[in-house]
């Protein structure tokens, strides 16, 4: 698709938008897809990093992402106030973003 767009002259603005755009739809997707049961409950957001992140890619561009969660509720999450939960939240984060990088590969 990106090399026919070029083909037809399509500025590389647009064509960076698009790309962009077509991956971020296929990112949203994998995410609503693969759900990771350790962010239930846990107000969390992935985010773009980099060129996707800035609607500039390249044809060869990787996926940078980042995932950011709130602390969850003390009667939630089982722990004391002020003790640290994020190791199985940043496992189950590593788990979900290499599933989704393994699929979209």
């Amino acid at each position: 698709m990106l090399g026919e767009l070029c083909d037809d002259a399509v500025p590389a603005t647009h064509i960076g938008a698009i790309h962009a755009a077509v991956v971020d739809a296929a990112i949203r997707r994998l995410l609503h897809l693969q759900q990771h049961p350790a962010l239930d409950g846990v107000r969390h957001s992935w985010v773009l990093l980099g060129s996707l992140a800035r609607r500039e890619p390249l044809p060869m561009s990787d996926v940078d992402t980042a995932l950011v969660w709130a602390d969850p509720p003390v009667e939630v999450s089982g722990l004391e106030p002020g003790s640290s939960g994020t190791s199985s939240c940043t496992t189950a984060a590593n788990t979900a973003a290499n599933s989704t990088s393994n699929r979209a590969a």
